[in-house]
């Protein structure tokens, strides 16, 4: 504050501040009334910053630990461990070819807890603890590796990993037709319905499969009949040398 000596008015305009009025004592004299000119006097700013108490508001940052099963800011994942080849790294990243989600669908997911399944269909062939039987890099049925990433009846795959994607090839002879087979009668000898190969059923025979079963079950045409769709006697497809001539299905 500003004082007046011998009882004179003191008085200091600043720009955009109020006055305030203070009762001013001089030394030997009587303060004035209230309200008097040699009461008013203006807080100076600097001193009233210097007497100003000010309140500290301390933050403290919340500790992410990875590992702890709760998503932290900076995580990718946080699925409860420490371990690796299970989607999420003892680092808290999503590892390639796997795809994690939070337990809270809300947001961004923080405060939730990863669960991490292999992306199948994405041609990278996840062999940690068998997560994926296949992934020919595709989610089609029939070709060996199903849309669910397991080897299909009658098929093999081989040759996945992360950087490649599996080959499925049929098994011939292993009782199974499979959607590249014309036949598997359970074997790979010739000349008893089902080539070797399993890639045509051999002249003079017709091979289905019966209901309920998987493999295909080959037996001779009739007599007549080159070659037929089945064995019943007006089933040829084309005719043997000593039944020329054909007529709705049947040669003679």
């Amino acid at each position: 504050t500003v004082s007046a000596a011998g009882g004179e008015q003191a008085r200091r305009q600043l720009s955009g501040e109020e006055l305030l009025a203070v009762d001013v004592g001089v030394e030997g004299v009587a303060p004035e009334g209230e309200g008097s000119a040699a009461n008013i006097v203006e807080e100076d700013p600097v001193a009233a910053e210097a007497n100003a108490t000010v309140t500290a508001i301390s933050f403290v940052a919340p500790v992410v630990v990875c590992g702890d099963g709760s998503i932290g800011t900076g995580e990718a994942c946080d699925d409860g461990n420490g371990d690796g080849g299970d989607g999420c790294t003892p680092l808290c990243a999503v590892e390639e070819g796997w795809a994690c989600k939070s337990s809270v669908t809300v947001g961004s997911g923080l405060g939730g807890t990863s669960s991490c399944t292999p992306v199948c269909g994405d041609g990278k062939r996840i062999l940690a603890g068998d997560a994926e039987g296949c992934d020919d890099g595709n989610l089609a049925d029939g070709d060996g590796c199903s849309a669910a990433c397991t080897v299909e009846l009658g098929y093999v795959c081989d040759g996945g990993s992360l950087n490649r994607a599996d080959t499925c090839t049929t098994v011939c002879g292993d009782g199974i037709l499979s959607a590249t087979e014309v036949c598997d009668d359970g074997n790979r000898v010739p000349d008893d319905g089902c080539a070797a190969e399993c890639s045509a059923v051999e002249d003079g025979y017709a091979c289905s499969v019966p209901d309920g079963g998987m493999g295909s079950v080959c037996s001779p045409c009739h007599e007549s009949c080159a070659t037929c769709s089945s064995t019943a006697e007006d089933a040829c497809t084309s005719c043997r040398s000593a039944y020329p001539f054909s007529s709705e299905g049947r040669c003679v």
